[in-house]
């Protein structure tokens, strides 16, 4: 009889092993060989031109899950986003990225951190890189998954309309902000307990944006008015399993004033 295994894998359950590896890789790369690879892989994931960008940041590693310097955090004395002409957002971003060491690419993590950084934003991004680097990243396939690590969303859809075509552009898309949602409830949920549900959830909700993600796809993808439905369907199915199978998902929404995960993060939405 095989054993039944849910999809939803806590992040600390994450092998130790996995971690010790990218420390290993992470010793490879010190000072300022390690801060000129981080900072050129934050360019190229926002596509912003390394002139234009405050570049005054400071680097060090941290532990992860206990093991000594097994993540590199990238402290920015400036937001590097705000030459993109947008109201201040970032405080904090988790990536794998690929750098060059001894003419062979690597995989480390790294975790950037804004001045508008919460007291808890360290921790927050801690869980995202331990989420990142669990095998499966359920509903995203493998190849889904490595979009995702390395592009937005937005630009990851771009890509595929461009390579893939419009099928494979909405597949991910739907699957990538079910995974969102998943990976910013629990990195919420282990950092923001004491909010009631709603206040707690229009957090979560301001994180991974599920449904506004959606419907900024459907301009891009010319979804119609059925097809917009039937992939919000799809991510409330999606948040109906999380609520079966996640305690303490069950446990947030009996505390809540609706019967269902779908209801609550809908009226999320709602007051976003």
């Amino acid at each position: 009889m095989v054993r039944y295994r849910s999809p939803f894998i806590a992040y600390d359950r994450i092998s130790i092993r996995s971690i010790r590896r990218m420390a290993a890789n992470l010793a490879r790369f010190e000072g300022e060989h390690l801060k000129q690879s981080a900072l050129a892989a934050f360019h190229r994931y926002h596509e912003i031109d390394p002139d234009k960008t405050p570049s005054n940041a400071s680097i060090e590693k941290a532990s992860l899950l206990q093991v000594p310097d097994a993540v590199a955090l990238v402290r920015f004395a400036q937001d590097p986003l705000a030459v993109r002409g947008r109201p201040p957002s970032f405080a904090g971003q988790a990536q794998l990225i690929k750098a060059r060491s001894r003419r062979k690419d690597m995989l480390i993590p790294v975790i950037y951190l804004s001045p508008r950084r919460h007291a808890n934003t360290l921790q927050h991004e801690k869980i995202h890189i331990c989420q990142l680097m669990q095998p499966a990243a359920y509903p995203l396939t493998d190849s889904q998954k490595r979009l995702y690590v390395a592009k937005p969303l937005d630009r990851g859809m771009h890509y595929l309309l461009q390579t893939a075509g419009r099928e494979a552009a909405v597949d991910f898309i739907t699957n990538a902000v079910c995974y969102k949602t998943w990976i910013e409830m629990e990195a919420h949920h282990e950092t923001r307990r004491g909010p009631a549900p709603l206040d707690w959830m229009i957090g979560v909700y301001r994180s991974a944006v599920p449904l506004i993600s959606l419907r900024f796809a459907r301009r891009l993808v010319k979804w119609t008015d059925l097809e917009l439905g039937q992939a919000v369907e799809k991510f409330y199915a999606f948040c109906d399993l999380m609520q079966r199978e996640v305690a303490w998902v069950a446990e947030v929404v009996d505390r809540s004033t609706v019967p269902t995960l779908r209801e609550l993060i809908y009226e999320a939405h709602e007051l976003f």
